[in-house]
């Protein structure tokens, strides 16, 4: 236990040794509406899943986007941690975790990305962590995954898929990148060039942005 977390350890008295459970098909027994039909409450989108690595190219996925999914390698001292800035020091590898990155700062000229974790509110920073930025912390920046800004959400049914092309000559290039491919841009003049698109500056860096600058901010945190 660590910090304020009222469990106790995995493997100690009253948290026994588990293996991870199989993925759900019904809802539970006490599920009540609207989320009482399993397949009806499920999400899924249209397009494809897209991804990130670096520093400045998963800041420009949460900035068109949101937060993003990632996997990164756990050592044995991520288990004692409580809060502050993470980096590995000592202990050999637990495994791999998969975990949501939800935005990044700078503590005391220290920069982190801040991390949603899974364990329990309790766990880390009212179960999230923050870890170092910029140098792939425990690889942490080499796995980024993410839907596409303008992908299609559907409740209770997937997206039906576009049709495939038709017989006959193979289509000729589709309409230019629109407004979602801001943060394929990466200096002033091409983005400034791009309907749509915002370039803005934060923390002494730029981006380019398909939303207005004054919302950047909140992905800082």
């Amino acid at each position: 236990m660590q910090g304020a977390d009222p469990f106790p350890a995995e493997g100690k008295p009253g948290c026994m040794q588990q293996s991870s459970p199989s993925c759900p098909s019904k809802c539970d027994a006490n599920a009540t509406a609207p989320h009482a039909d399993f397949a009806k409450d499920k999400w899924s989108f249209s397009g494809e899943t897209q991804s990130a690595s670096g520093e400045e190219g998963i800041q420009k996925a949460i900035m068109a986007g949101g937060p993003v999914e990632t996997a990164f390698t756990v050592y044995t001292d991520f288990a004692n941690y409580v809060s502050g800035i993470y980096h590995h020091v000592s202990g050999g590898v637990e495994g791999g975790h998969a975990v949501r990155i939800v935005g990044w700062g700078v503590d005391a000229g220290a920069k982190y990305w801040k991390v949603a974790n899974s364990w329990n509110p309790y766990w880390g920073e009212k179960g999230y962590f923050r870890i170092k930025r910029g140098n792939s912390e425990c690889g942490i920046e080499d796995g980024v995954t993410f839907s596409a800004a303008d992908a299609k959400w559907t409740q209770g049914a997937s997206p039906s898929p576009s049709p495939g092309p038709g017989p006959g000559p193979s289509p000729g290039p589709g309409p230019a990148p629109g407004p979602s491919n801001c943060v394929m841009n990466n200096d002033k003049a091409s983005c400034s060039g791009e309907a749509g698109c915002f370039w803005c500056s934060y923390l002494g860096e730029g981006f380019c942005f398909s939303q207005s600058c004054d919302k950047l901010a909140k992905f800082a945190l």
